[in-house]
């Protein structure tokens, strides 16, 4: 069969069978362009899938046909929506408008505005307030709002506001009243004490205060505010935190003396008050006499005296 009889083939019966067999001929594709090209020829009936088909497996002038041919059959957003973005100049803008006259869902508008400017960018965001149903759809518009906007798309967005999560980003980008109300949303969720030091680290105004309060209050062991003692990054609020939490803890010499031994600074000095509160053998009290100083080592001898 020659290259003509199978560009005749094809425009006769536009299929996947017939196309594959002339795609890879330049001759078969040029053929094809002129007699797509000539007014008078009368074409099968090509579809929107035919032509995007026959888009995806040309190139140069073929395709560019194919892809104008596309926008004479397009008729709803997702055909629109490829040829816009397959496309450039006139074409790529009368795209967009076709897709502002079929949008219907946030996300369609959510489309067109990352791909637009100008009067349709500010059509879409408008659009999208009207449909936004989640706080994430409420963030996005305050996200992407015109500055004077911006005040009255974040009430818009804290009133779908739920979680922590959601609350801190009103808190982070609010003032005034807005950022009051934010702050008492955070302060009643329930969250474990991970989270708030996790806050307290990345924070550094009232909800880092906030943080402070909360983890004083959450239930934690010995050995957690050990931990957090020891790796508190020179926070002094940590460290005394911790230090309270600790000196509040009940145990027996043995559990004091096994702390004893990696503590250093207000900690050590600390576990070996802790440790005089349970001492009662001489070699209890001779041991914290033998690792103290001052008062306490006075405190130890004393009671080493008692006992001898």
């Amino acid at each position: 069969m020659t290259t003509q009889e199978k560009v005749r083939l094809f425009l006769n019966n536009p299929t996947k069978e017939s196309f594959e067999k002339i795609q890879n001929c330049e001759l078969s594709l040029l053929l094809i362009y002129q007699k797509l090209n000539d007014k008078s020829l009368v074409l099968p009936s090509f579809t929107f899938e035919d032509w995007k088909y026959i888009y995806l497996n040309s190139a140069g002038e073929l395709a560019a046909l194919a892809l104008q041919k596309m926008s004479e059959l397009a008729k709803t957003f997702e055909e629109w929506k490829y040829i816009q973005h397959n496309s450039a100049g006139e074409l790529k803008i009368l795209a967009l408008q076709k897709m502002s006259e079929l949008a219907k869902t946030f996300e369609e508008w959510k489309y067109i505005q990352f791909n637009s400017s100008g009067e349709l960018k500010i059509l879409a965001l408008q659009k999208m307030s009207e449909l936004a149903k989640t706080f994430e759809e409420r963030k996005h518009i305050h996200v992407y709002s015109l500055v004077e906007s911006k005040t009255l798309a974040l009430e818009k967005t804290s009133e779908l506001a739920k979680t922590f999560k959601e609350w801190k980003y009103i808190h982070d980008n609010s003032a005034g009243k807005l950022k009051t109300l934010a702050l008492q949303k955070i302060s009643e969720c329930k969250m474990p004490f991970d989270n708030w030091k996790l806050l307290y680290d990345n924070s550094s105004d009232e909800l880092r205060k906030l943080a402070l309060q909360k983890m004083s209050k959450c239930k934690r062991s010995l050995e957690e505010w050990i931990s957090l003692y020891d790796n508190n990054d020179d926070s002094v609020e940590l460290e005394i935190l911790a230090l309270e939490k600790i000196s509040k803890c009940k145990r027996i010499f043995d559990d004091w003396k096994y702390i004893h031994e990696d503590a250093s600074g207000k900690l050590e000095k600390l576990i070996l008050e802790k440790m005089s509160k349970v001492a009662k053998t001489f070699e209890e009290w001779e041991y914290i006499y033998n690792h103290s100083s001052d008062k306490m080592k006075t405190l130890a001898f004393q009671n080493m005296n008692k006992l001898i």
